[in-house]
């Protein structure tokens, strides 16, 4: 697993750059996994991993802080992840939920990456807001880790997730930090 941050482009920059960055103004992170995230497990058809994009006050890290907005979330399937004898093709296969401690699933709920699912990569998906109850982004009220989770299904045999062979995906993420957004000097009156 991978996690990065935008890149922020220097002054003078080309019009391209400045293109660029008007394409990624949207997101602040990524988060890049593949089935080799996944195939140290040899006993069972799921895992947990806990991405880590921000130390808090005491230097641990987290996934969020307090005091941070998610405003969008996007899920790029790349490839879909196979390699599993028998892997259900009932839309349960190789699901993957991320989300928050205590709502696993916040923000991507059980979408399926199996090859009966994702025919034709890249497939996105989006957060819906609204339809999470959270009408204008996820606002943070303590210091979380963020939770992405792989559960794997097999119709029969005793495959375990050491037998991925594939599978490759992208999460992008809108995250504001209010903190520093409140802290920032570079208020000033606005004058009509």
């Amino acid at each position: 697993m991978k996690v990065e941050e935008i890149a922020v482009i220097r002054e003078h920059s080309t019009f391209s750059d400045v293109k660029k960055q008007n394409e990624l103004a949207h997101f602040s992170h990524r988060i890049s996994f593949d089935y080799t995230d996944f195939t140290d497990v040899t006993n069972a058809l799921t895992k947990t991993l806990n991405p880590e994009l921000f130390k808090n006050s005491s230097g641990t890290a987290k996934g969020l802080l307090d005091g941070m907005v998610v405003r969008d979330v996007i899920l790029n399937i790349k490839t879909a992840f196979t390699g599993l004898s028998n892997i259900q093709t009932n839309g349960t296969g190789a699901v993957i939920d991320f989300g928050v401690t205590g709502d696993t699933d916040k923000f991507i709920d059980a979408q399926d990456m199996a090859p009966s699912t994702v025919s034709s990569p890249p497939l996105y998906r989006a957060y819906a807001t609204s339809g999470d109850g959270d009408a204008y982004g996820y606002i943070t009220i303590a210091d979380l880790n963020l939770t992405l989770t792989l559960t794997c299904a097999v119709s029969s045999g005793s495959d375990k997730l050491n037998a991925l062979t594939a599978g490759e995906a992208e999460i992008y993420m809108e995250i504001v930090n209010m903190n520093d957004v409140i802290a920032d000097k570079g208020w000033r009156k606005v004058t009509l």
